[in-house]
């Protein structure tokens, strides 16, 4: 878990996987997806802490 000041919390999850294939992405995408919802997790975002920051600042948005 991650605490980014100015920007919100945020929960990473990675998972590795043995060998580039269509089926072995598409089924961690789906074993990290279902490990979001069993933690009620429902927003993705995939821009790094200081884009969210950056952009944050110049929309005037408040934290997550």
């Amino acid at each position: 878990l991650d605490q980014v000041e100015e920007v919100g919390s945020f929960a990473e999850a990675e998972l590795l996987i043995p060998e580039d294939s269509d089926s072995a992405l598409a089924d961690a995408q789906n074993t990290i997806n279902g490990l979001a919802q069993k933690l009620g997790l429902s927003e993705s975002v995939r821009e790094s802490y200081l884009q969210l920051l950056l952009d944050s600042r110049e929309n005037g948005s408040s934290a997550r």
